[in-house]
C-alpha cells in the first residue's frame, strides 16, 4: 500500500494555499498579526518540556554570558574559539560548538568579524538546551511562546503532508524570533517543535 501512496510534492495544497518551489504549500497572501489566539492555538501542538532557568534571557538577549551587543573579543573570551566563522552579505557569522551563534559587521568580507562591532544578535541552537525563567528554550512547541509572550506580531504558516505548522513566530517586545525548520533528526521541514531562537533583546 505505502508504495501507492502519492509523493508529498503531488498532493494537492489545502484551501487558500499554493506551492512553492520549494516543494511546500504556503499561504496565497502572508499571514501577519492572526485575529486571535485560538486561531493559532489551532496549529500547535499543546505547551510541554518546558525547562525554567535563569541560562536564557529574553529581554536582555543574553544565553548564559554572550549577549547581543557584545564585542567579538568578549564573545571569545566568554566562549572560546568559535567553531568556524564565514562572510556573508557584508556581516561575520560565528558559531561555537555549545549551538550559540553570533552576528557581526564584516565590511571588508574577510569573515572575520571587524575591531569594535558589536553583535547583531545571540542565535541558540542545539545542543544549548537551558531555558528562561518562564521556561522557554528549544525544542517545544510554538504554543509555549505564545502562553508565555502573548500574541505574535508576525508569524509564517507552511503546510506539510500532515498538516499546517508554524515555520517561523516572532516577538518584537522582547526582541525573538523562533524557528521551526527541521525534525529532531535535522531533516528539513517544520515537525512541531522549536529549534532556533534568534534574540534580539527589548527595544
Amino acid at each position: 500500500m505505502l508504495a501507492c501512496a502519492p509523493a508529498p510534492d503531488d498532493l494537492p495544497c489545502r484551501d487558500a494555499f499554493t506551492r512553492a518551489e520549494d516543494g511546500h504549500c504556503y499561504p496565497d497572501e502572508s499571514i501577519e498579526g492572526p485575529s486571535s489566539l485560538a486561531e493559532i492555538y489551532e496549529l500547535m501542538a499543546p505547551c510541554t518540556g518546558l525547562r525554567p532557568g535563569d541560562r536564557l534571557d529574553l529581554e536582555s538577549g543574553c544565553a548564559g554570558d554572550f549577549c547581543e551587543g557584545d564585542l567579538y573579543d568578549i564573545a571569545a573570551l566568554v566562549l572560546g574559539e568559535p567553531t568556524e566563522c564565514f562572510a556573508s552579505g557584508g556581516d561575520a557569522y560565528c558559531t561555537w560548538p555549545t549551538g550559540l551563534g553570533g552576528r557581526w559587521d564584516d565590511d571588508d568580507g574577510d569573515g572575520f568579524p571587524d575591531v569594535g562591532s558589536r553583535n547583531q544578535r545571540v542565535k541558540v541552537a542545539d545542543p544549548w538546551v537551558y531555558g528562561s525563567t518562564t521556561g522557554l528554550g528549544i525544542w517545544m512547541p510554538p504554543s509555549c511562546f505564545v502562553d508565555a509572550l502573548g500574541h505574535p506580531d508576525d508569524l509564517t504558516l507552511v503546510e506539510a503532508e500532515d498538516g499546517v505548522y508554524v515555520e517561523r513566530i516572532n516577538f518584537d517586545a522582547v526582541g525573538l524570533i523562533a524557528y521551526d525548520l527541521a525534525d529532531l533528526d535535522g531533516r528539513a521541514g517544520p515537525d512541531g517543535l522549536i529549534e532556533q531562537l534568534y534574540l534580539y533583546g527589548a527595544p
